[in-house]
């Protein structure tokens, strides 16, 4: 059935009229661009190009704020919101390479040992 069936054509015509003025008047409200945004890890990785991993290095290194979305399905998995500026920030902020060199064998001494105390 159409609407000019139940209404009649003027009254058809009047209502669809004021539905279009009053889809001309409301304001347009653009999208908040999504690096001002609280965004989950993988549309993050999405806008940046990083990967989700990366992402979450940062996130679990501390140099992305911690923030945390509701309650995830599983309980052992947390769901992080992040800003994409921050992601950008904190890649370009990468630790300076140390100015002294590795001493390999003593880290592999030290490690044989952290083992050794492992397995007593």
């Amino acid at each position: 059935m159409t609407p000019e069936a139940v209404l009649g054509p003027a009254i058809a015509a009047a209502v669809r009229e004021l539905v279009r003025q009053e889809m001309d008047t409301r304001p347009v409200v653009a999208p908040e661009p999504t690096a001002r945004r609280m965004v989950t890890v993988p549309a993050a990785s999405r806008a940046t190009g990083v990967s989700v991993e990366t992402i979450r290095g940062l996130i679990h290194g501390g140099r992305i704020p911690v923030r945390l979305a509701g309650a995830h399905p599983n309980p052992k998995r947390r769901t992080f919101l992040v800003l994409v500026d921050e992601v950008l920030a904190a890649l370009d902020q990468r630790p300076a390479p140390s100015a002294e060199p590795v001493d390999f064998q003593e880290k592999a001494a030290r490690l044989r040992a952290r083992a050794e105390r492992a397995r007593e």
